[in-house]
């Protein structure tokens, strides 16, 4: 796969931007006592007292210079440390709330995976100030590779913890269905509509093959993730496929995961690619 110089200056930028207003956790309780259930990183180092940094102004502004800087490919071992940093701290606190969430786990993985790439070519170049085009090419294939893997590790998650019966258990989603519908109700405080909350789940119940057909297919997609590597092509289509399977979860069950269409859609799909009309390449 190869990229142009401007197309993975727009992939920085708009990546930055995810990670500035998606992926990092900027408000959290100050109260030490929210975060009860330690996960993750959280459940090893004490990291209560990032809650007030992440609010800080100089904290945000810090962050949004060097990823700022990141951008333009300046110094990015170092200048993506502080939003690595920060994105690791506030998603364990967060996690370490009670209420689990995986939509900044996949911009989290491509961040760290991009900046592993950064600190060893940094370490084995000794420049710590700028990459040439074939290592940024290189992040942009290992960012590719992380979220195809992190497709992969979701489908093979479900087929192990039904014991690899996961499409024969379909017809059992719709109770997942309408408790995915009541439980963002809840949260958002919007009355649940009777086409989620009663019609879904009675067509799932009614009509277990064809449902089995519709979830199954994300499931393959899933466990196609790791074809993205494959070539550019390949990653436009199965990227497309991969934003209509979250589109359509998002429909049926509210369960919404931008970050990961967003991710999918830089990337993947190259949508600065296609901004610039850059064909293609099947290799």
């Amino acid at each position: 796969m190869t990229w142009g110089a401007a197309e993975m200056v727009i992939m920085r930028l708009l990546f930055a931007a995810v990670i500035l207003w998606s992926g990092i956790v900027w408000k959290l309780p100050l109260d030490p006592g929210a975060f009860d259930k330690p996960n993750g990183i959280a459940a090893v180092i004490p990291l209560g007292w990032m809650a007030e940094v992440a609010a800080s102004g100089v904290t945000k502004a810090v962050t949004g210079l060097t990823l700022t800087l990141y951008v333009f490919g300046i110094a990015p071992a170092l200048t993506l440390l502080p939003a690595l940093l920060l994105m690791t701290g506030t998603g364990a606190l967060r996690n370490s709330m009670g209420d689990i969430s995986h939509h900044t786990q996949l911009v989290a993985m491509v961040l760290l995976a991009q900046w592993i790439v950064y600190l060893v070519t940094a370490i084995r170049r000794r420049n710590w100030l700028r990459v040439d085009h074939g290592e940024q090419e290189r992040v942009i294939l290992w960012s590719i590779i992380t979220i195809g893997a992190g497709y992969l590790a979701s489908g093979m998650v479900k087929l192990k913890a039904s014991d690899f019966e996961w499409i024969q258990r379909v017809p059992s989603l719709s109770v997942q269905v309408m408790k995915a519908v009541w439980s963002a109700s809840y949260s958002s405080g919007e009355p649940v509509s009777g086409f989620k909350a009663v019609t879904i789940p009675l067509w799932i119940a009614e009509h277990p093959n064809l449902a089995r057909l519709f979830f199954g297919t994300g499931l393959l997609l899933e466990l196609l993730g790791i074809c993205l590597v494959l070539s550019r092509r390949h990653a436009f289509w199965l990227g497309l496929a991969l934003i209509g399977m979250h589109i359509g979860i998002t429909l049926i069950m509210d369960i919404e995961f931008w970050n990961h269409i967003l991710l999918v859609a830089i990337f993947a799909v190259n949508l600065p690619g296609v901004i610039l009309g850059r064909k293609k390449s099947a290799v």
